[in-house]
């Protein structure tokens, strides 16, 4: 029997695992099967996949040991600095990083480097020598370098790849000399709310069914979110980070491990809260008009990212009063 998917209206055959609704890597727990395979390939890279790498979820799925697609949790360090940095005042002067935030360790080692200027004129060979610089953890490999860039004009005989070798092998520089390295630092920080868009967008569906996929919000929703914008005139919502969230009148406590999200009445519509693992809380209106819908019994949900389980509930069971000596 076929299924609709909710993503791209087309027809599939049911799948054996549902489509998470947070993110595995998340410690998701609650899943829906209306998601076919490609809609669910193509919002993990453009939805889920921003909103786990953002710096503080990354921070925040280290620490509670949270495991991402590949199984491994993700190392802080690893993932937000290059592989590769330059020596600031020479960029060809290039190194390997690698970053650990578990051991507290950041190696560096040199790349070699050859730079030079070949001129051949039948059996003789003239070699400028621009740079020839050994590695600080393979230093042997220049002389690999070496003879690939004469092989590249065309030196092919081998006695000459290692007489020209030899007479300039002392040119060849050794890397003690202490140098300031560039190290780029890259982290997503404002590319995650497509992944908000789809987490309210599989909620209001299980929470307002079939219908609402026809709903003007909807179809933006969807858009939106294939397409992995960050943004959209059409949508309405707003984003708090974790300072703000102290003030939230949705008070599950249990560590900051936790995802909640509820449907709410608003302005005469709806809107979706979430607030996933006290770093985020967003604020989506789903429908400007609630009148189609009826409203269920259980508006709400509750994931534990840590014992990966799930609990539906209400609203009004979550809403406690806000202690100001918090």
């Amino acid at each position: 029997m076929c299924m609709l998917c909710i993503w791209c209206m087309g027809v599939f055959e049911p799948r054996k695992q549902g489509e998470h609704v947070v993110a595995k890597g998340l410690g998701g727990s609650f899943t829906i099967p209306n998601v076919c395979l490609t809609c669910d390939n193509r919002l993990g890279d453009v939805a889920d996949g921003p909103l786990m790498d953002h710096f503080a979820m990354l921070v925040k799925r280290a620490s509670l040991g949270l495991k991402g697609q590949n199984r491994v949790v993700p190392d802080v360090m690893r993932a937000i600095l290059a592989d590769v940095g330059t020596a600031a005042d020479d960029p060809t002067f290039r190194v390997d990083i690698d970053a650990s935030s578990r051991d507290r360790r950041l190696d560096v080692s040199v790349r070699p480097h050859v730079d030079l200027d070949v001129t051949v004129n039948g059996d003789d060979v003239q070699v400028q020598v621009n740079a020839l610089r050994a590695g600080s953890r393979h230093p042997e490999r220049v002389e690999a370098l070496f003879k690939s860039a004469l092989r590249k004009k065309g030196v092919t005989d081998q006695l000459k790849l290692d007489t020209l070798w030899a007479s300039l092998e002392d040119h060849v520089r050794d890397v003690s000399e202490r140098r300031l390295i560039d190290i780029p630092f890259e982290y997503r920080a404002d590319v995650h709310m497509a992944g908000f868009v789809k987490i309210a967008y599989e909620l209001a569906y299980h929470w307002l069914g079939a219908n609402w996929l026809s709903d003007p919000i909807a179809a933006e929703m969807r858009r939106c979110a294939l397409a992995g914008e960050d943004g959209s005139p059409k949508l309405t919502g707003s984003l708090r980070t974790a300072d703000e969230i102290r003030k939230s009148p949705l008070r599950v406590r249990n560590g900051g491990q936790t995802h909640v999200a509820a449907l709410c009445p608003f302005s005469g519509g709806y809107a979706v809260m979430m607030r996933l693992l006290d770093e985020f809380e967003a604020f989506i209106i789903v429908a400007d008009d609630a009148s189609p819908y009826r409203h269920p019994a259980q508006d709400a949900v509750v994931m534990d990212a840590v014992a990966r389980t799930h609990r539906h509930t209400s609203l009004g069971d979550l809403i406690r009063p806000i202690d100001t000596k918090d």
